[in-house]
């Protein structure tokens, strides 16, 4: 809207009594050639939380005050609402989709317009006549309708002629009209008074909406000064009406995704079928975008309902391929392509509201359905089909992409389903509700932040040596090129000085580690718009700066970053950094993470391998031992065994550790292969059913589907579980040598798994019995072999279906999406993910005495979740000297609340003295069985230290507790030193007031803890020494 002004009229003009009338009148005006066609509404909000009042919508009755036309002007018909300069032209013509069909009575035809019109008269054909030129005659009598100033529906009342629909191959051309040469004018309404009466005290002010088919400016209201309803010195008011702003419950949705779901164009959040509403006799899909990606020249997928397959589209929306209008489409009887296009565009790096709603208004009498949208609470465009139905279809809902299409590149977030019409009114009051806080919310406010300001570079600089620039382990020369402005070189730096590594060729070499400079590195490169360098930023913001480091992740996940995927999930999972807890929204992320970690492990020969090595207790025992690859010494005892011994347990071991690439060994399928076969030709039943596998995959070997079989056919004599599988996979698949036969594959597949002695065996027979494959098809059956597999063995493909299945990937009609059901299922298949080898980089930078390299590895499987990362943290930060406490908080391993009681005791590990929390941690670890836990309660009970009230019966209790969750001679001693210490204190009359509770040791008493004082003093040594280990009170 050009230079709107408005002015407001309150009386009175700023504090009233509550339930006072409070009258209003609004003058405004605006330059324009023409006079708009605008409405006008007024809403009351509350002033702080911009929540509109219920029932407080007014259309406001407005009279022009200007004078502005010229009586000698003679205006055309047809003419742009606003732009006087606008070259208004037919931009579509829809006829009905009957190719070898004729036109007949009651057809309906849709032209669209290049601009907003100001909706002429066309009641008749001669109406229509006027305005556009037709190449083909539609028929004797037409009468059309406005949809929308840009959209006419033409009916065709009747037709005496034959027009073949084949034959129509021209849109009707708008008549061209002499526009009189009109100055731009100044236009002038003002408002008819109006009242409201507010009986709540506080501050609230009256928003101005205008609605116009001519331009978009709902989105930004005129509001008017802050009205004070106050009730001091005011009488008793008799109440007539009052406004309440109380929200006003829209009806619940059926669905809802209340986090931010990152889209790259290529992943989809997927519903089933059976969620949509489509039986219902209206339902609406409600959501915020932002858009982060111009238009691309292709169309990209915003939703789309269907199976991909005969044309079905009811409901799907696509952004154009050359602006950023929206097309809504459903599939009818007469068309399987009907819809509109959006008059508006969607913004860019912008937050938008947006509203589908779909309507079915048949009668007996007539057959009607409606499609809306509207955007940020007001209807942009809507669609009545009249006299056809409407297909539905049983296919997938996909939102953000689907499987035949590119989709969007940002943001959907706080994403609703209903099963009832959301109309424009509906809209708005959302829009009111969530406006005020959504996108001021750090986190999508944070977004807006880092990506608006690089729109104009961002394809600019994303193109820059992604794929030129090589950083041949040259760490200066990788600086160099960053600091001239490559910002692929930028995040290689970045990379580099994070971990104290950089790429050289083929595999990592050492290089200085300088964090600080890292971030610089990676946060210049943001700003330049290569998003890529989001996630590692991520990683270095997590300890200090969570709420930062969540934007991140959303942003890579935007450029498709699956390890930001999972880290997500995870976060929305648990409630983590200020993320607000969703299930739904970990489980679209969890299922994106789940499926990239199902196509990396079906990779033949690159399955990942995840060795989670802790290094809690590596002050404790050797952690090294059996890790270090081909120069560990337990590793080479084994190959002597193997080499030199011709021991065939070894042998497997060994190939067992060359196919996997375990414990520091290179993956080397060829030398796995030799030791398998070597130990297979001495009669090693599993070494022979591994060389039969690695033949029929032609893993290390040439693929030789006869010595396969051979083998397996070998070890299935001694009943061996995976040469059953085996044989079963060779008949279910047939091969060259072997004749498909999937009923007699079934069969051993069962042999195999009626030992329940592995995964895959019980995962094929569910496989089976699930898809009909053998057998008949039994969801009952085939979920139970793999929910066996998959809870007993882990097995990932069990897991994973496991996850499917409780989405209803399978799109069963019956089966219901149960999302918290699938959760544990879909972390468990994510967990498998390639990410997951960080944990063994970390462990192995740990074993090169590389602990600040090995730190941000861990901290990255922190914040993916693997429960061993918080205790390496703490115990990394605390061989470096730094504050490990809140990853002692964080850490699995029982122990260590019995560390963050010493933390508090003693006022270390970056924590304050505090004598009261260690009581709590120490509380915890004796109550997970740590005896050390149950002493330390009872010296600090015993001797009452720092503000804890001296309790000797409850030290009495808690030392005692010590000696039965130990009962070991060393407790013994250390126990009976400190009751005898009790006794003595008592006996001797030591006490203070808190002790007279505690009762007088009687002399059999007295004389037994002398006998235990004599035998401590004949083991002096033994005592001083587990004093020392068990007081820990020196430490």
């Amino acid at each position: 809207m050009s230079s709107t002004t408005v002015e407001w009229k309150l009386s009175p003009p700023s504090i009233v009594c509550p339930f006072d009338p409070v009258e209003i009148q609004v003058n405004w005006s605006l330059n324009m050639t023409y006079e708009p066609n605008v409405q006008i509404f007024a809403s009351a909000i509350d002033a702080k939380t911009k929540m509109a009042a219920i029932d407080s919508k007014k259309k406001l009755n407005m009279m022009r005050i200007s004078d502005n036309y010229d009586p000698d002007v003679i205006l055309p018909p047809i003419y742009c609402e606003v732009d006087e300069k606008c070259q208004l032209k037919v931009t579509t013509l829809v006829i009905p989709n009957r190719p070898d069909g004729n036109l007949i009575d009651g057809d309906i035809l849709e032209i669209s317009f290049s601009h907003a019109t100001n909706e002429p008269s066309v009641g008749t054909k001669e109406d229509l006549e006027e305005i556009l030129d037709f190449p083909n005659d539609f028929g004797q009598s037409l009468t059309g309708k406005w949809i929308t100033s840009q959209l006419l529906q033409i009916k065709i009342i009747s037709i005496a002629h034959e027009v073949k629909i084949r034959d129509i191959t021209q849109s009707p051309i708008v008549k061209e009209f002499i526009l009189p040469q009109l100055p731009i004018q100044t236009w002038s309404y003002q408002s008819n008074i109006f009242r409201y009466r507010i009986g709540i005290e506080g501050h609230f002010q009256i928003v101005l909406r205008f609605e116009s088919e001519s331009f978009n400016e709902t989105l930004y209201h005129h509001t008017s000064d802050t009205i004070t309803v106050s009730g001091v010195d005011c009488p008793d008011a008799n109440v007539i009406t009052s406004l309440s702003f109380e929200d006003e419950k829209i009806r619940e949705p059926i669905y809802s995704v209340n986090g931010i779901l990152s889209f790259d164009g290529h992943r989809s959040a997927i519903l089933p079928h059976s969620t949509i509403p489509m039986t219902k006799p209206a339902w609406s899909l409600v959501f915020w975008l932002y858009l982060s990606q111009d238009s691309t020249g292709e169309y990209r997928t915003l939703f789309y309902k269907g199976p991909g397959s005969n044309q079905h589209r009811t409901p799907s929306a696509w952004l154009q391929p050359h602006d950023r209008k929206l097309i809504v489409r459903v599939s009818t009887l007469d068309n399987m392509d009907i819809g509109f296009t959006s008059n508006s565009e969607l913004p860019l790096h912008q937050w938008t509201l947006l509203s589908f709603s779909f309507q079915n208004l048949s009668s007996s009498q007539d057959i009607v359905y409606e499609i809306s949208l509207s955007i940020n609470g007001h209807l942009d465009s809507q669609l009545k089909l009249h006299n056809t139905t409407v297909l539905p279809n049983d296919g997938n809902f996909y939102i953000g992409d689907n499987p035949w299409m590119d989709g969007i590149q940002g943001f959907v977030a706080k994403l609703k389903l209903y099963d009832t019409y959301i109309s424009e009114e509906d809209c708005f009051k959302i829009f009111v509700r969530e406006n005020s806080n959504f996108p001021t919310e750090t986190l999508p406010s944070t977004l807006v932040q880092y990506l608006k300001p690089v729109a104009s570079t961002a394809l600019v600089s994303l193109s820059v040596g992604l794929d030129e620039f090589k950083s041949n382990g040259n760490l200066d020369a990788t600086m160099e090129a960053a600091d001239y402005g490559d910002t692929k070189a930028m995040i290689e730096a970045g990379r580099s000085l994070m971990h104290g590594e950089i790429w050289n060729s083929d595999k990592f070499v050492p290089c200085v580690q300088n964090t600080s400079l890292g971030a610089m590195y990676l946060r210049r490169a943001l700003e330049l718009g290569n998003w890529y360098a989001a996630k590692p930023l991520g990683i270095l913001l997590s300890p200090t700066n969570p709420e930062d480091s969540i934007v991140m992740y959303h942003i890579a996940a935007m450029m498709g970053d699956y390890t930001a995927m999972t880290i997500l999930a995870h976060k929305y999972a648990n409630d983590d950094n200020g993320i607000e807890k969703d299930i739904e929204t970990a489980v679209h992320y969890y299922h994106w993470s789940a499926t990239d970690a199902s196509r990396t492990y079906h990779i033949r020969g690159e399955e990942p391998l995840h060795e989670m090595n802790s290094l809690f207790y590596a002050d404790q025992i050797n952690v090294r031992e059996g890790q270090d690859g081909e120069d560990d010494k337990l590793i080479q005892y084994q190959k002597m065994k193997a080499d030199v011994d011709q021991d065939p347990e070894a042998m497997t071991n060994m190939g067992d550790l060359y196919y996997w690439g375990a414990r520091g060994c290179p993956r080397d399928h060829e030398l796995a292969y030799n030791y398998f076969n070597r130990a297979a030709q001495l009669g090693h039943v599993t070494a022979m059913s591994a060389v039969a596998g690695m033949l029929l995959k032609g893993e290390g070997v040439a693929q030789n589907n006869a010595s396969a079989i051979a083998w397996y056919e070998e070890a299935a004599k001694f009943n061996n579980v995976r040469a059953l599988n085996g044989l079963g996979y060779i008949y279910f698949y047939g091969t060259a040598n072997c004749t498909q036969n999937q009923t007699k594959g079934l069969e051993y597949f069962k042999r195999a798994a009626a030992q329940e002695s592995d995964g895959d065996s019980l995962f094929n027979v569910g496989y089976c019995h699930f898809n009909g494959l053998g057998t008949v098809v039994n969801h009952t059956h085939g979920v139970s072999f793999y929910d066996k597999a998959a809870r007993q063995f882990g097995h990932f493909d069990a897991v994973f279906e496991m996850a499917k299945y409780h989405l209803n990937a399978h799109n069963s009609p019956t089966d219901f999406r149960s999302p918290h059901n699938a959760l544990p299922y879909l972390q468990a298949a994510s967990a498998a993910g390639s990410w997951g080898k960080g944990v063994r980089k970390g462990f192995e930078h740990f074993l090169n005495d590389q602990p600040m390299s090995a730190v941000w590895y861990y901290h990255e499987a922190l914040e993916l979740g693997y429960p061993v990362a918080a205790g390496n943290l703490a115990y990394l930060y605390g061989v470096l000297g730094q504050n490990n406490s809140k990853y002692l908080m964080q850490a699995t391993e029982i122990e260590a609340t019995l560390m963050l009681g010493d933390c508090y005791y003693y006022g270390k590990c970056g924590v304050e003295k505090d004598t009261k929390k260690a009581l709590v941690y120490y509380n915890q670890a004796s109550s997970h069985g740590l005896s050390v836990g149950a002493y330390n309660l009872g010296f600090i009970y015993e001797h009452g230290v720092d503000g804890v009230a001296k309790n000797p019966e409850r030290a009495q209790r808690y030392y005692q507790r010590a000696l039965e969750l130990s009962p070991s001679l060393e407790t013994y001693f250390v126990v009976y030193i400190s009751k005898l210490r009790l006794a003595l204190w008592d006996y001797s009359g030591d006490k203070e007031e808190n002790y007279s509770t505690f009762e007088s040791i009687d002399s059999i008493a007295l004389t037994n803890s002398l006998f235990w004082c004599a035998k401590v003093l004949l083991c002096f040594m033994l005592v001083g020494g587990t004093t020392f280990l068990w007081c820990r009170r020196n430490a």
